[in-house]
């Protein structure tokens, strides 16, 4: 039996076959403002918190200060995960550094992310996001090097969770992620789950999800509403 590991978005793991799958790369998809990143830290935090696992989020973007305000602003508290969440904050030490790019900008993020497992053994991290990898790092041919680091990731034994921006859609076209069928990330993904903004009234839009695809599960496809509350997400099944 498959092990697997909860999303602890209320009544929606039940629809994943009770999670994601161990081991599994997921790339988690959306437009700005979609709540990805936060997902993401919650997916660590929770499985942390409630499961004792150790979990690493990579922000390439956001601060490490800024991230865990933003967190705690939405009552996660980083109290609670001091000990088992670590943040390796990329965005402020290349700053540091230097604003390395190219393969440098690769071999340090692989560089460190080894060798914080040597002395926190995780088995769940997130890379916040692909996006920003893919410019810092000057990919050339996408398609060779999201090979190599997808390769990479499940050669680190670990659960992985990808961000990825996705355009935001215009009101009278709307976006389907049918639309990513040339997507040079998607096809190299255990799973792919997809947060949507859709308008459903000329003055109102909804937050939804959308598993897409999870290798070895049988899930629901449909999209189901997003909401967040208390310090909680939860999904509904989704009405037009």
């Amino acid at each position: 039996m498959v092990s697997r590991i909860k999303t602890y978005v209320g009544c929606y793991d039940e629809n994943l076959g009770g999670g994601i799958p161990e081991g599994h790369a997921v790339l988690l998809a959306g437009a700005p403002g979609t709540m990805k990143s936060s997902l993401a830290y919650s997916i660590l935090y929770n499985n942390s918190k409630r499961e004792g696992r150790r979990t690493l989020f990579i922000s390439l973007e956001q601060s490490k200060d800024s991230l865990e305000d933003q967190m705690e602003s939405l009552q996660m508290e980083r109290k609670e995960v001091k000990d088992s969440l670590a943040i390796l904050d990329l965005a402020t030490m290349r700053i540091k550094i230097g604003n390395l790019r190219g393969e440098t900008m690769m071999n340090m993020l692989k560089m460190y992310v080894e060798s914080i497992r040597r002395s926190f053994d995780y088995d769940m991290l997130v890379l916040d996001s692909l996006d920003a990898l893919q410019v810092l790092a000057d990919f050339e041919d996408f398609k060779m090097e999201y090979f190599k680091l997808f390769k990479w990731l499940r050669g680190l034994d670990v659960t992985s969770i990808l961000i990825s921006e996705l355009p935001y859609p215009s009101p009278d076209v709307g976006f389907h992620f049918d639309d990513l069928k040339g997507d040079k990330k998607s096809f190299l993904a255990d799973g792919i789950i997809h947060l949507t903004m859709d308008q459903t009234s000329p003055i109102e839009t909804q937050r939804r999800i959308r598993c897409v695809k999870m290798r070895g599960t049988e899930h629901e496809t449909g999209y189901f509403a997003f909401e967040f509350d208390t310090g909680n997400f939860s999904a509904t099944r989704a009405v037009t």
